[in-house]
């Protein structure tokens, strides 16, 4: 991979096109440079660079553009809202790829040494390359700007770090130095510029003064007025997003608005953003907000619509996201940027790679893929909507491993090209023979931690895929399968392409242990990946066949549970071999119990209806008898108990009433209790009627009956329902209508109590 160095110089210019057209115009043209985005503000008077290339590249374009600006631009003349010191005010150089901190360093001081040597210009270093501590910080070194430079530079303090310590009118001084990547970002407010600089005061490190340090660590900020949008901005320089992310910068500037009353219209970046940076504010988002995206593609957007990144102009994240940016700049784009049909054919080729290796990794991170397809096509659908919760968990962390296990394909291939390298070495004397024994043991050793990697990535995996066989849409059976399957066969690849790279190893403890380690992986994948292919012949069958599982939950084994199902419904499994079932409780969903399969080979089954036909929540435990599953059956039967006592309790009471309204010869009184007995009449019909029905067919029959007449109803919203099935727990609702009347039944009691009382008085 490439070396890539990012240099971001600024310019004290950014009104006149000429100017900062001919500036980008010298970068452009220089050889190894990508110019990825020019930023000029009218405000600020000031226009931001965006460049990338090898280290030595991005030093010769910097000095392109600073010679380019040396004839151009005069700050004697220069006026606007940013801080400034020099017509070239700063240019760090930030690590990208490939590359690290100190090579940036270098970068700095070759450029600070060429510039003040071709121009006779002061250069101050900062940043990483700074050699004092008090030039660490931009802000200190830029302390007075512009104006109190020619005071400053006739001080022994602050003595330029490269060039004379003379004031140059029309160029002023330069800084430059080595960071990580800063982002420049503004939070826009319609206030006044003191309102924004008070919020910018409250939270950015330095404060208001050593006293009353500010909110957010490595935060510069101050406040100033945006003449072309008509708002004020909270402008700041993050210096370190991973420790203040954006995303925190801009909540707290919301937070401080709203004491003020201060509306937030959105928030700008200058220049470009790492992609990091982005996906960590949208990681924030997500979990803050309860929601569920996966797609980096979604995640950029969100952060663009949460933030407002779009308020002052479009912002295409192909133009101002680096990674984006810099895609095009390399030539090595790696395996998994080939068509499938290329893949293929370059796997065919007369060449030892791409080998099993890479295949390996490609069918791991497709068995993956497959894995969290199913959780799609199970997720956000009406009738597994109670399983939504469940569906976030699984969907995501196979959808990340299907993306890091498709960077393992290339890695594979560039470890053992490390090795074939290394048996390329010249071997004439005894010092090369050793560099190139050491060279190869060191690629063996790349070679077999690639695909041992490989084989504990997918094994992390099976957790999921067990949970996801269980709830997911049982129509992608199939494809659940074909996933397990594909992952086992990765770690098969895995194995044996370790295998082969140990032989000749020469460190024995290191054989033995690798040895080991991979031998138990696959023994961990097979082991697992046998009960998958069962269990969603086992779901469909059960669902189809609306098996209760009171018929299961009393048997130690389900082969003799299954026995009880129809012959036909087994036609195609009676050769199966049946693992043992586990049934623990899932508390959360009161009507319908998905239970996990516990780890270890003896628990490998299925989720069965736990709130079946027949059945209220299981509260039983594997082994109990039926006895510990309460059923509908046996709560209808005490409610018929109570309405039939309360029944023969109204006749009683209903005999009582017409007698003493006969003996008080009272017509009102008869008439009250000829309407009553109607009513009682009516109830105790419709009591008798349900009695008969529950009696002679039976609650569950009726329930049943029910439920396959009604069977794709969509069933009550909030429902728990049987996994894989839209029809609700009809039982229940016998239940209900039992209660239903053994509420009037007492209603009925009552009034015949008051119409006795009132006889009596």
């Amino acid at each position: 991979m490439a070396k890539l160095v990012e240099c971001v110089p600024n310019f004290s210019e950014g009104r006149r096109k000429e100017v900062i057209d001919a500036i980008a115009d010298a970068i452009s043209k220089t050889d190894g440079c990508s110019l990825l985005d020019v930023d000029p503000g009218a405000s600020t008077n000031r226009t931001v660079y965006t460049f990338v290339g090898s280290p030595q590249a991005v030093v010769e374009g910097a000095l392109s553009a600073a010679r380019t600006a040396f004839q151009l631009i005069d700050m004697a003349t220069h006026s606007g809202e940013h801080p400034r010191m020099g017509a070239m005010d700063v240019c760090p150089f930030i690590p990208v790829q490939n590359v690290t901190m100190e090579e940036c360093v270098a970068c700095a001081n070759l450029f600070a040494e060429r510039l003040s040597d071709t121009l006779q210009v002061p250069v101050y270093l900062y940043g990483e390359a700074a050699r004092k501590d008090n030039r660490r910080s931009l802000p200190s070194i830029r302390a007075g700007e512009y104006e109190a430079l020619a005071e400053k530079l006739k001080k022994a303090e602050w003595a330029p770090d490269y060039g004379p310590a003379t004031f140059v009118p029309s160029w002023g001084a330069t800084v430059t130095g080595a960071r990580k990547f800063l982002i420049a970002y503004n939070v826009n407010l319609l206030s006044t510029k003191e309102q924004a600089h008070r919020i910018a005061l409250d939270i950015r490190e330095q404060g208001r003064s050593k006293d009353q340090p500010g909110l957010l660590k490595k935060v510069q900020g101050m406040g100033w007025y945006l003449e072309e949008a008509n708002l004020a901005q909270v402008s700041t320089n993050i210096l370190d997003f991973e420790l203040t992310p954006v995303h925190t910068v801009y909540e707290e500037v919301c937070r401080d608005a709203k004491d003020l009353n201060l509306p937030v219209v959105g928030s700008q970046i200058v220049g470009l953003i790492p992609l990091k940076a982005m996906l960590d504010s949208a990681d924030f988002y997500i979990q803050r907000d309860g929601l569920f995206v996966l797609e980096e593609e979604q995640k950029v957007r969100l952060v663009i619509s949460k933030l407002g990144l779009d308020s002052l102009g479009p912002f295409v994240p192909k133009e101002r996201i680096i990674e984006y940016m810099v895609k095009d700049t390399q030539e090595d784009k790696g395996l998994v940027s080939l068509s499938l049909q290329q893949f293929v054919r370059s796997v065919g080729a007369r060449t030892p790679a791409p080998g099993g290796g890479s295949v390996s990794a490609a069918v791991a991170a497709m068995g993956a893929a497959l894995g969290a397809m199913v959780g799609q096509m199970t997720y956000g659908k009406k009738q597994f909507e109670s399983l939504d919760s469940v569906m976030r968990k699984l969907i995501q962390p196979l959808h990340e491993a299907m993306n890091e296990l498709l960077v393992m394909v290339d890695d594979d291939s560039k470890a053992f090209n490390h090795y074939m390298a290394a048996l390329k070495m010249p071997k004439n004397t005894t010092d090369e023979v050793k560099r190139r024994e050491a060279a190869m043991q060191d690629g063996l050793m790349k070679a077999v931690g690639i695909p041992l990697s490989l084989a504990e990535r997918v094994n992390l995996l099976w957790p999921c895929l067990k949970e996801m066989v269980l709830y997911g849409n049982v129509a992608c059976k199939s494809d659940l399968q074909v996933a397990a399957k594909a992952l086992e066969t990765a770690v098969f690849g895995a194995y044996y392409n370790v295998v082969i790279n140990l032989k000749d190893i020469t460190d024995e403890s290191f054989k033995a242990a690798t040895q080991q380690r991979a031998s138990a992986l696959l023994q961990e994948a097979q082991q697992t990946t046998s009960p998958l292919f069962y269990i969603p012949k086992c779901l469909e069958t059960i669902q189809g066949a609306h098996i209760p599982l009171a018929m299961i939950w009393g048997h130690s084994s389900p082969r003799a549970a299954l026995h009880n199902l129809p012959k036909s419904s087994l036609q195609d499994q009676e050769d199966t071999p049946i693992p043992n079932l586990s049934f623990p409780r899932d508390p959360s969903c009161p009507h319908l119990a998905l239970p996990s399969l516990e780890e270890g080979p003896q628990a490998t089954l299925v989720v069965l209806q736990a709130a079946s036909l027949l059945d209220t929540p299981i509260t039983a435990a594997k082994g109990e008898g039926t006895g510990a599953v309460p059923t509908a059956r046996n709560t209808v039967i005490i409610i018929m108990g109570a309405n039939m006592a309360m029944a023969i309790t109204n006749m009683a009471m209903a005999i009582t009433n017409m007698a003493m309204a006969i003996t008080v010869i009272d017509m009102g009184m008869i008439m009250i209790m000829i309407m009553v007995m109607v009513v009682d009449v009516v109830v105790e019909i419709s009591t008798v009627t349900v009695m008969g029905v529950e009696g002679i067919l039976g609650a569950p029959a009726v329930a049943a009956t029910l439920t396959r007449a009604m069977g794709t109803s969509r069933g009550e919203k909030g429902n728990c329902r049987p996994h894989g099935s839209s029809a609700p727990n009809k039982s229940l609702h016998y239940i209900t209508l039992s209660c239903h009347f053994l509420y009037l039944e007492i209603i009925s009691c009552h009034a015949y109590t008051v119409v006795v009382l009132f006889c009596c008085v």
